[in-house]
């Protein structure tokens, strides 16, 4: 999910910043801007990556993950269906009455 949310599609920002500095005629500044912002998005990504991996180790030691486990990833499986429902039903509603 990480790589999906920091690289996979192009990001929406870095495009309007490109577009906006060709416009004024700066793409150079324009393009180091977003050197540097994909470098930062990069050093977030490894960041939370490393928090990640890191804190299930260290979970590991006070709770007994295989026991929650599973239990943890249907609650989370549900969390997500349910907002997805309630996000297609919102867009449907608004889409029927505009």
């Amino acid at each position: 999910m990480l790589g999906f949310s920091g690289g996979i599609i192009p990001c929406p920002a870095a495009l309007a910043l490109l577009l906006a500095s060709l416009s004024v005629g700066a793409l150079g500044r324009g393009l180091v801007l977003v050197l540097v912002f994909s470098s930062g998005l990069a050093l977030a990504l490894v960041a939370v990556g490393l928090l990640v991996v890191n804190s299930v180790r260290a979970s590991a030691r006070f709770v007994d993950t295989e026991r929650y486990a599973p239990g943890i990833a249907l609650a989370s499986a549900l969390l997500v269906t349910l907002v997805g429902g309630y996000t297609f039903y919102s867009s449907l509603i608004h889409f029927m009455n505009p």
